[in-house]
């Protein structure tokens, strides 16, 4: 019996689909296993990484900078000049390190956190939580352009600020490449949930082009390959296959014809025996 034109182009798209199907899974396994690879080595090499990283900030070969909304560099510079208005020489450097972020330099930030050790910070904090309004006062007094509700604000977050949340932040910013560690594996973790979301969307697709192959000549069993083309569909769509998406949507559409189009009846050849003739 001729097969179906149609059936024909349904198993061509459907090997086509397959074998991108069967190469995109094989490179997400390799993505997989290389950014395994990769995490592993940072996370050996995590304290070598964060010196060279401190020290590369510490003599500016690293610049770091960002755009920071303008309201928010506003405040930045507000609080800055609050803290350098105290006369503490201490607060003086927290403010000139806002100021650097103010102005987008996040390297003037880590460089800060990298020459202040934690039990400094600390102290910075509390001397500031613990200003009395006198004190507070005193300092409008010698500098008008400051304002006392900015200082009791800045006094009330100081107080709100506890030493266990400053120890932790120097957890991860110390040298001892625990940020380093941290960053790798979150970043890794992401790009291993990506690459298996798109793995399992591979698996789907390539599960529906099997099914389309097989039944491509039984019309009757085209019904699950119909949604599956519909699924794979879907699956190339958000996982970026887009060949895919286009070669499923052309594949359920034959499918489709496959399925109405009427077959030809099956007729079975039957022995005729005429009156007065002897079989042999």
């Amino acid at each position: 019996m001729q097969q179906n034109p149609a059936s024909r182009t349904v198993k061509g798209l459907n090997i086509a689909i397959l074998v991108l199907s069967v190469l995109c899974a094989l490179s997400m396994v390799f993505c997989m296993g290389s950014t395994g690879l990769i995490q592993g080595y940072v996370n050996e090499h995590s304290d070598n990484i964060a010196n060279a990283i401190n020290e590369g900030i510490a003599d500016g070969s690293i610049n770091m900078s960002v755009s920071v909304d303008s309201e928010d560099a506003a405040k930045l510079a507000e609080v800055a000049q609050t803290l350098a208005a105290t006369g503490n020489d201490d607060l003086a450097n927290v403010a000139n390190m806002l100021s650097g972020v103010a102005e987008g330099d996040v390297s003037s930030m880590l460089n800060f956190f990298s020459n202040v050790d934690a039990t400094s910070l600390i102290n910075m904090k509390n001397s500031v939580a613990n200003m009395t309004d006198a004190q507070l006062q005193a300092i409008v007094d010698a500098n008008p352009s400051v304002k006392l509700a900015d200082l009791q604000e800045l006094r009330a977050e100081a107080a709100g600020i506890s030493d266990s949340d400053i120890n932790t932040l120097y957890s991860f910013l110390g040298s001892d490449g625990n940020a380093v560690t941290a960053t790798s594996t979150l970043v890794g973790l992401s790009f291993q949930m990506i690459f298996g979301f798109i793995l399992v969307c591979a698996i789907i697709t390539m599960i529906a082009s099997i099914m389309a192959i097989r039944n491509a000549d039984k019309p009757e069993k085209l019904g699950g390959a119909f949604v599956m083309a519909i699924v794979g569909a879907v699956a190339g769509a958000i996982s970026g296959g887009l060949v895919r998406l286009v070669l499923h949507i052309v594949s359920a559409v034959y499918i489709s014809k496959v399925r109405r189009t009427p077959q030809a009846p099956q007729y079975q050849q039957q022995e005729v025996q005429y009156p007065g003739v002897m079989q042999q």
